[in-house]
């Protein structure tokens, strides 16, 4: 327990929660490293570092046709998994956030409801994107 907690009057209900960090840096994050990990195992290639060139291509195609602002200068497979660590997204939040669309769009696309799997990420991407909206 941090001892900014004996100060007097200082409890859980005085902090707010902060989107940015909690859902656009946090949840977001984690969840587009994970399902463009899924999806870019779909994409041609003989390799995932080669998939994460499809993906890239795919990623500048919908920037174009979204007119998107934040955009990621460029995508590899270390920006969506590092060695030893969870999948993750490393990006700024505002661009884990106009990521949000694409990877639904993408999981529609890509993903089958046939695997639980695919299925569970892909009603998941849905619900994520739902939020955002």
């Amino acid at each position: 327990m941090s001892p900014l907690f004996e100060a007097p009057f200082v409890t859980t209900s005085i902090f707010r929660i902060d989107w940015l960090h909690c859902a656009d840096q946090g949840c977001a994050a984690d969840y587009l490293g994970n399902i463009l990990l899924l999806c870019a195992g779909k994409l041609p290639g003989n390799n995932l570092k080669a998939k994460c060139l499809v993906l890239w291509g795919k990623v500048q195609e919908f920037y174009k046709e979204e007119s998107v602002q934040d955009r990621l200068q460029n995508l590899t497979l270390t920006m969506l998994k590092q060695p030893k660590k969870a999948p993750k997204l490393r990006a700024s939040a505002a661009q884990c956030r106009a990521l949000v669309p694409f990877a639904h769009k993408l999981s529609q696309e890509l993903l089958s409801t046939a695997s639980p799997i695919e299925g569970t990420a892909k009603q998941g991407m849905f619900h994520l994107c739902e939020c955002y909206k």
